[in-house]
């Protein structure tokens, strides 16, 4: 498929038969999300700030994929219907948290997406024809339908309406969508969370020194020719990412830089 590594977190799967032999009839792989999409924010109700803080909610189904062998009614959709149900389940007990909102583009110049509507996938709108990582518009694509699930209410302006053709029921506003949350407003959730992230960065202060010098300790396996940052340093970023759940190392070196740990006023 011309896909050989996925970006961040992912999770895949092998769709097999229910019967002797269990042959493999095709493949799903499940992957973060993408960075920002018009469409997508908009019928959320998301703004910058809202995307950055829950981004991770949300898993991209990148590919999808029926060996063309395979002549089975209606596999494709349900397939997507029981990958539906279990990425939560797995995607929580590999990452620690439930998504609430899965997604996926149609090339619509391909495909027409009817599998995904007959799983219940809600299209939303077409993509700007940007790439994935592209920033700055330099590497222009062919526009893709884009098409999500939702597991429980997004927090976005009450509606119900058409939107991007489609009929949109009950849009409520709500915070964390993982069906976990006690806050109220995001205002609310922010304040806690920044409190949390105040005790946490007070014991890692007292703790850091001590734990610098154990770090130290532990032998490199490396060769030293192709070594590139000290093993110290890569296990201090791999503790700072689990006690803070940062999800990437440019989220690391933010909470590195913060106030609170440079002692900068």
């Amino acid at each position: 498929m011309g896909y050989r590594r996925p970006f961040g977190a992912h999770q895949r799967y092998f769709i097999r038969s229910g019967i002797e032999p269990k042959e493999r009839l095709g493949c799903l792989l499940f992957s973060a999300s993408a960075w920002a999409l018009a469409e997508r924010d908009k019928w959320i109700g998301w703004e910058k700030e809202d995307r950055s803080q829950r981004l991770h909610l949300i898993v991209n189904n990148s590919r999808f994929l029926i060996f063309p062998w395979v002549k089975v009614k209606n596999l494709a959709s349900k397939a997507l219907s029981l990958a539906a149900r279990q990425v939560p389940l797995d995607w929580l007990d590999r990452y620690g948290f439930e998504p609430v909102l899965l997604e996926t583009f149609v090339d619509a110049a391909l495909y027409q997406g009817t599998c995904y509507q007959a799983a219940n996938w809600i299209y939303v709108g077409e993509t700007a024809g940007r790439g994935r990582m592209d920033r700055y518009k330099e590497y222009p694509s062919s526009p893709k339908r884009f098409t999500c699930i939702p597991f429980a209410p997004i927090f976005g302006t009450s509606s119900s309406g058409k939107r991007g053709g489609c009929e949109v029921s009950k849009v409520f506003k709500f915070t964390l969508p993982n069906r976990k949350s006690s806050f109220h407003t995001v205002a609310e959730e922010k304040e806690a969370a920044e409190r949390l992230t105040e005790e946490k960065l007070k014991a890692c202060l007292q703790i850091l020194p001590g734990l610098l010098k154990q770090l130290e300790r532990i032998p490199d396996p490396r060769d030293p020719k192709k070594v590139k940052h000290q093993i110290t340093v890569l296990m201090l970023y791999g503790i700072l990412m689990f006690v803070f759940q940062i999800a990437s190392r440019r989220q690391a070196n933010r909470a590195l830089t913060t106030p609170p740990i440079t002692g900068e006023p």
